[in-house]
């Protein structure tokens, strides 16, 4: 499981939420680049876009198939959650932006 911290400018993350596909992977080791030999399975959702900008914070329990190599798929529950938090300075942090949203490096 990985926690994910991320940062906007301003409070409109609407892009973000709404064109971000999430990717799932199952790896055999620390490799989960998508060209890595490692993956096990994989599986893809929207599942942000549930989620609404007017709410200080928010979960969403999801059902996502993974597929493995042979055509085979397992279901994955999970519950995905996002919290407005207070404002941080990021002046030392190594941020990228996606979607008009800073993550970490």
């Amino acid at each position: 499981m990985r926690v994910i911290y991320f940062f906007s400018e301003t409070d409109d993350i609407e892009t973000f939420i709404n064109d971000t596909m999430v990717f799932i992977r199952i790896t055999k080791g620390p490799d989960w680049g998508k060209d890595s030999k490692d993956i096990v399975a994989e599986g893809t959702t929207k599942t942000i876009s549930h989620f609404s900008t007017k709410n200080e914070s928010a979960k969403h329990d999801a059902k996502i198939l993974l597929f493995f190599p042979d055509a085979t798929k397992c279901t994955l529950k999970m519950s995905i959650g996002i919290k407005k938090d207070c404002k941080y300075d990021t002046e030392n942090f190594n941020l990228y932006k996606f979607n008009n949203i800073y993550f970490p490096d």
